[in-house]
């Protein structure tokens, strides 16, 4: 790493509990970086029945893994970065619960429409649901959709600046 790590420990995000959190070195400050993997939607993979109950159960699950994220990062006070296979869109509830407590890189400083997701059976990605958040500490310069890396996601990537917040 550029930065030093300085700790790294998985902690819980049920149901899946693909969570890491860490602390890094940057100018002398420690900033703290998550990186999780919410519950995917998987709806097609199901009986058109079975939708209805489905979207209950998996929008449920996301609203409780942003609750859970909520509650981590509501109890610390340095800077926070939340890197994020996050498998909502950004008109979804469980997305402005994130908003509530930290920004979305790219909608602050990107371009167009940020799609990430990019199923092998199509030509072209149709939705964002990779995401770069951060706290308050950080300024976003530069947010854009990269490269193709042999996953069915494309990486966000996000260039940000730490500030001191009087």
């Amino acid at each position: 790493s550029r930065f030093p790590i300085k700790t790294a420990e998985w902690f819980s995000l049920p149901p899946m509990d693909i969570a890491l959190h860490t602390t890094v070195a940057i100018e002398g400050r420690r900033v703290h970086v998550f990186v999780v993997h919410l519950s995917p939607n998987n709806f097609f993979e199901y009986p058109v029945q079975d939708v209805i109950p489905l979207i209950i159960e998996r929008y449920g699950r996301r609203a409780a893994e942003v609750k859970r994220l909520e509650s981590e990062v509501a109890a610390l006070t340095e800077p926070v970065l939340l890197m994020c296979d996050c498998n909502l869109t950004d008109t979804s509830q469980a997305y402005v619960h994130l908003r509530s407590f930290l920004k979305d890189s790219f909608r602050e400083i990107g371009w167009g429409m940020g799609y990430t997701l990019h199923p092998p059976s199509l030509p072209f990605p149709v939705q964002r649901i990779d995401y770069v958040w951060h706290s308050d500490n950080f300024v976003a310069l530069d947010a854009f959709v990269g490269q193709a890396g042999g996953s069915d996601h494309l990486p966000m990537v996000a260039k940000l600046n730490l500030i001191e917040i009087p």
